[in-house]
């Protein structure tokens, strides 16, 4: 898990209120828009994470992105995640 950025209370807002929040995800992790991906919310194992942090994990060959919303534990997170669909 690697750690990309953060973003700010009012990016995070932006998101979560958007109405096509997989296109404002994308574009906080730089990804193009036609790229095809999803939006879901799940809860994430990433040591010492912070609410608004932004991490990326690659896993056979693909990237899942995470919006943290919540740290839980030392070592679990609440977050949005953004994970490519086949």
């Amino acid at each position: 898990m690697e750690k990309i950025n953060e973003i700010t209370q009012e990016q995070f807002e932006l998101f979560k209120n958007s109405k096509n929040q997989k296109k404002i995800f994308k574009e906080i992790v730089g990804l193009d828009n036609k790229a095809k991906y999803e939006v879901g919310d799940t809860a994430v194992n990433i040591d010492n994470s912070k609410a608004l942090e932004v991490y990326k994990n690659t896993w056979k060959g693909k990237d899942v992105y995470y919006i943290v919303t919540e740290s839980m534990s030392e070592h679990l997170a609440m977050a949005y995640s953004l994970y490519p669909i086949m």
